[in-house]
């Protein structure tokens, strides 16, 4: 037992350290947008993740020497269900013949069809992804929380009784901050704007130097008409601070908007790098970028049919989520591929080996994974609705099309490119596996 646990840590520990850090990595991103809401979200989630990897590197350790032998022990139920599937399955033919080639497994039987064909496995898995992904080029995102409750829900009829009696607007007044001097103008520029049911009189601050405008559009906040007169505003009256409710709606989509380029080059940039360390290789980390890519673009191309528009929040959430997640995938797949043509130098073999070893558990966690977020698409609230979905298809549709065909599909017709390494960076790149267990950890205590 103390050896088992020495070997565990130094080799799956390891790499359970090292794909809590990826994920805390690809969470960060959010951090690009100076946004609180985004901030507290993902540091929420980097301490959940730090707090596991913790827990699985120093408290399960001791946890599994105190239950000893339980721990790790079937017990009575499972043995007997192995025993009973096992007999439902009765012997193989011949399996009995020492001389007999032994028999493939699943993973292996399915790597060699799909490498078979390599050239119609990868069109036919990309058209599928494709498809998935070709409505995101027309998702549309919204900020708010009133539309976000079915029309039957206490509050929102609540607002829309409130509506009836002071008008959609009265809600959600715009303030404006304009130059004492410049308030009768700023005042007739609101008059004269359609989107405007009325202003109050200006309210001179105490130094007289500004004053402050209440408008009431005639909609409702959260509406297209309402954030298109803040535009209308800002740019008609450039001395003047257009605010309220509507407006920080509106500033906040726009800075969600403006900062995304930054989360996917942060996000891209570190998993190209992480894997170029890992795999000593250009092209793998080129191509895992370029599949993670399809499986956000599915995501987003299914809350767009689902929804139509979706919450502000959820495209970077996801975008930071999956690829963190997927990072986890390729990190334990492509090593053991890696490895495997470290031993034997043959990419197919490489490829049907590491698969085999490495799919039951990374289709079992994304099992996992997607059945947690599922629970969230059965919650009221649409934004947390797609968060679950978003995140369930992406995981699944990395686990699936692309971890099982994409990738060895892809490999197969790479052939030795895809380990192509330049000298220079061939020379400065550390060297290393995570399963290869260094020798203290392999010494008995």
């Amino acid at each position: 037992p103390e050896r088992a646990r020495g070997v565990a840590l130094a080799t799956s520990g390891v790499a359970v350290s090292f794909s809590g850090l990826t994920v805390m990595a690809s969470l960060a991103g959010l951090f690009l947008v100076p946004s609180t809401a985004l901030r507290s979200m993902a540091l929420g989630a980097i301490v959940v993740v730090a707090v596991s990897v913790l827990a699985s590197a120093t408290l399960l350790p001791v946890l599994i020497r105190l239950f000893g032998h339980r721990a790790y022990a079937r017990g009575r139920a499972f043995s007997l269900l192995a025993l009973a599937a096992r007999n439902r399955r009765g012997r193989r033919a011949g399996s009995t013949n020492p001389g007999a080639p032994p028999r493939r497994g699943f993973w292996e039987a399915w790597t060699a069809r799909v490498t078979r064909r390599p050239v119609v496995s990868v069109v036919l898995a990309a058209s599928v992804l494709l498809a998935l992904a070709s409505p995101a080029l027309t998702l549309r995102t919204s900020d708010g929380a009133l539309r976000q409750f079915s029309p039957s829900d206490e509050t929102r009829q609540g607002f829309e009784a409130a509506a009836r009696v002071t008008g959609p607007g009265a809600t959600s007044t715009l303030k404006i901050l304009a130059p004492a001097g410049q308030a009768a103008a700023a005042r007739g520029v609101l008059a004269r704007d359609p989107e405007i049911a009325r202003v109050a009189s200006p309210i001179p601050s105490r130094d007289g130097r500004q004053a402050l405008l209440v408008a009431t559009p005639r909609d409702d906040g959260e509406s297209a008409a309402v954030k298109a007169a803040i535009g209308r505003l800002r740019a008609e009256l450039p001395t003047a601070q257009v605010g309220g409710n509507a407006a920080a709606l509106r500033d906040f989509d726009h800075l969600v908007h403006g900062s995304m380029w930054k989360i996917v080059l942060f996000v891209l940039g570190l998993s190209f790098l992480v894997l170029l360390v890992l795999l000593r290789s250009i092209v793998l980390p080129l191509k895992a970028v370029v599949m993670n890519l399809l499986s956000v673009g599915a995501a987003y191309g299914v809350l767009r049919l689902v929804f139509g528009t979706v919450d502000t929040i959820t495209p970077p959430l996801i975008l930071a989520v999956v690829f963190g997640l997927s990072m986890d995938y390729e990190v334990f797949l492509l090593t053991r591929i890696r490895e495997r043509y470290a031993a034997t130098g043959d990419t197919r073999r490489a490829v049907a080996e590491g698969l085999a070893s490495s799919a039951r558990t990374i289709t079992s966690a994304a099992l996992i994974m997607a059945s947690v977020f599922l629970v969230f698409v059965g919650t009221g609230v649409p934004s947390i609705r797609q968060l679950g979905l978003g995140n369930a298809v992406a995981v699944l549709v990395d686990a699936t099309l692309v971890r099982l065909v994409l990738v060895p599909a892809a490999m197969e017709l790479l052939g030795r490119w895809n380990w192509w390494l330049p000298r220079p960076l061939a020379r400065v790149l550390p060297r290393g596996s995570f399963e290869q267990a260094p020798s203290a950890a392999l010494s008995n205590r």
